[in-house]
């Protein structure tokens, strides 16, 4: 039976490494500083040193980055009212700092959206509404129209952690960072399209979220070394109280996913409960290349994942929701990170670190041949709307990381 057509959910995080003690309990919360207008300069230095979890929260030193995050999935919204993104910035500066101001039409091939000014470390792709939001490390949050034309806009204030991920849900993109204002790290939403950052939860000495970051209507979950946590929208942002919903069995927790009220991530296996807490189903124990996935996706009853090994030996594999045996898609890959679906095809990024070796895939959702979408590259993060595939990567192992797209 063909699964074309069925509706997708995709929710992208962190790379293999999880920060083990990274959650810490909040110091309160409180609207947080207001950073606008935006500061649009691209390539902005500042950044936190956030080598250590444990370690004091430093405004002035570059985080010192090694994989990416990333989230995308829950419902689209457009830009909002309230923090529109036509930002002066003239065309010479978005050229200086490494992003044309326009993006000619492409010949079919890749189109180039956003390329940092200096080589970074892009930790989270969310796609939603016509714009990228991309977590680029030391830089802060960019937000770059996917249309090709017009500025991306900065906001430096906004400094991204190592391991922090970004999620968009509703009207509104969550995120982990650090505020280079006060100091301190932070739990906080903003308006999709940009606007006012509120700060729903902050410490001045560890992360306060994991590495693995969904959103619902009720409230707000991360992974965190080997446990799920959870934390009520209504206690924000006056102090609510994080909950531990599972403690893991010594694997990482990672590859959160939430979709209608279940919550389903990998570890040793796959798991799932429901999202306001109760039992876990295993459902797919012990199941090859499931410890470190970097991002879930699940369309109609079935999850897919990427099994991150190396040398050939990685895969797109798939379980039933219900369990059941898991099925591998496409074999003889190099750690394919990221996935997504629009519900009739997956794609997949091969090559996180590999380039020239990479390539980014259309997979049918029933297994077959792929297609090869683009190849020569190293590619991790992925997104996917009507028209366009988009991802992370670069064509050489010393070129910045770079925001692409391509016609599906």
């Amino acid at each position: 039976m063909t699964k074309a057509g069925r509706v997708a959910v995709v929710l992208g995080s962190v790379a293999a490494f999880v920060c083990a003690g990274c959650f810490a309990q909040s110091s309160g919360g409180g609207t947080g500083p207001t950073f606008g207008p935006p500061d649009t300069s691209i390539g902005d230095d500042a950044g936190p040193d956030a080598a250590s979890a444990d370690a004091a929260f430093d405004a002035t030193a570059p985080a010192d980055a090694t994989a990416p995050v990333e989230a995308s999935a829950p419902p689209e919204a457009g830009p909002v009212d309230s923090g529109p993104l036509d930002a002066a910035t003239s065309a010479d500066a978005s050229a200086d700092a490494g992003q044309d101001a326009e993006i000619p039409p492409g010949d079919g091939g890749p189109i180039l959206l956003y390329a940092p000014a200096a080589v970074s470390a892009i930790e989270g792709l969310v796609v939603s509404g016509g714009f990228a939001y991309l977590a680029v490390n030391p830089t802060g949050l960019v937000i770059v129209p996917t249309s090709g034309t017009g500025t991306p806009t900065t906001y430096s204030t906004i400094a991204v952690q190592v391991q922090q991920p970004i999620v968009a849900y509703g009207s509104n993109l969550y995120l982990c960072y650090g505020d280079t204002a006060t100091g301190q790290f932070a739990l906080g939403t903003m308006p999709l399209g940009g606007g006012v950052v509120t700060t729903l939860m902050s410490s001045a000495a560890k992360p306060v979220c994991g590495t693995f970051l969904a959103v619902d209507s009720t409230g707000i979950y991360w992974t965190s070394g080997n446990d799920l946590v959870s934390v009520p929208l209504t206690g924000l942002p006056d102090g609510g109280t994080p909950t531990t919903l599972w403690t893991g069995d010594g694997y990482a927790s990672s590859g959160l996913l939430l979709a209608g009220g279940t919550l389903y991530w990998s570890s040793l296996g796959i798991f799932s409960m429901p999202a306001g807490g109760g039992a876990v189903t295993t459902v797919a124990s012990n199941a090859p290349g499931t410890e470190g996935v970097q991002m879930l996706a699940l369309v109609g009853g079935d999850l897919y994942w990427g099994d991150l090994e190396t040398f050939g030996r990685g895969a797109v594999e798939s379980v039933p929701v219900d369990a059941g045996a898991v099925q591998t898609l496409v074999s003889g890959l190099d750690q394919p990170s990221g996935i997504a679906s629009d519900g009739t095809n997956l794609y997949a990024t091969n090559g996180e670190n590999q380039a020239p070796l990479g390539s980014v895939l259309q997979v049918p959702l029933d297994g077959g041949v792929a297609t090869t979408l683009v190849t020569g590259w190293e590619a991790s993060w992925i997104a996917v709307d009507s028209s366009w595939v988009y991802w992370v990567g670069n064509q050489s192992d010393a070129g910045p990381l770079s925001l692409y797209k391509i016609a599906k």
